[in-house]
């Protein structure tokens, strides 16, 4: 991943600096069915991606994130309720959360973090969310609960 520098200037001309992470990318070369590549065209044409690549990435980041997903469930079904039940009386007698479920806790806290920042990575890059400087950002939060 690198870092960039984006400096421009404001609408009260004030210059503003921000920066940015890139991720650096592989090409890969797709081989697709005509027909699904015309679909994916026009997804390109009709909404906001900049390229079928972009198509691609986020489709394939989806469909990864779907498989984890379903991955869990089938390993949740998997569990048996009288473990289940210890581990939750043990967590209830216990003066520590049971480690292993604090851990499985984080994991999809992690996940979903992980799965939010790709969406709002792509809607920046698309142009469908505006980026606004950490500062302006701040003195609005501020100004909102002060007037509070």
């Amino acid at each position: 991943m690198e870092e960039c520098s984006l400096q421009f200037r404001n609408r009260r001309g004030k210059t503003e600096k921000i920066q940015l992470e890139i991720m650096s990318a592989t090409k890969v070369a797709v081989s697709m069915d005509e027909s699904l590549l015309l679909r994916l065209d026009k997804l390109v044409r009709t909404h906001p991606f900049r390229s079928r690549s972009q198509v691609i990435q986020e489709a394939v980041a989806e469909k990864i994130d779907r498989m984890d997903k379903s991955g869990l469930a089938r390993e949740s079904a998997k569990l048996d309720r009288k473990f289940e039940q210890s581990l939750a009386d043990e967590g209830l007698a216990g003066e520590r959360f049971p480690t292993r479920l604090k851990e499985q806790a984080e994991s999809k806290a992690e996940a979903a973090w992980r799965a939010l920042i790709r969406r709002r990575r792509a809607e920046i890059h698309s142009g469908k969310a505006k980026v606004r400087p950490a500062e302006e950002v701040m003195r609005g939060a501020r100004s909102r609960t002060s007037d509070s």
